[in-house]
């Protein structure tokens, strides 16, 4: 994992960033994204948007430290969901647009492990 500093009119602006395999993921601001880096992938893209890209997945393993939602909820875009630890950091996970607390696939104090989705959000549901 990469640690990146940038610097933006002013603002510093920290991203996490790993290549596995054929995915590119960089974590900064509270949200995670996954980029697939193969030529097939390139190809699909041009037809549209890939199911489950706005999941809250863990960006890395790690432990949750608590989750700030609760089953049912309506959220607005960038509202925190969960918070975890992860190489002695803190890191947000929020709400990628406004959505609905479907389920809980995680606890406080649970290890998750890159990947794992951790919370079931209904993007139809405002």
């Amino acid at each position: 994992m990469k640690n990146i500093i940038l610097n933006k009119d002013g603002e510093r602006i920290q991203i996490w960033a790993q290549r596995l395999g054929n995915e590119l993921w960089l974590h900064f601001k509270g949200k995670t994204f996954v980029k697939d880096l193969s030529s097939s992938a390139k190809r699909r893209a041009r037809g549209g948007a890939s199911a489950g890209a706005d999941d809250i997945i863990a960006p890395m393993p790690g432990k949750i430290l608590s989750i700030k939602v609760r089953e049912g909820d309506q959220l607005k875009k960038g509202d925190l969901i969960i918070v975890m630890e992860a190489m002695k950091m803190e890191y947000s996970l929020k709400a990628p647009q406004d959505c609905k607390v479907n389920k809980l696939l995680c606890s406080a104090n649970d290890q998750v492990s890159l990947k794992q989705k951790l919370v079931d959000l209904d993007f139809g549901a405002q």
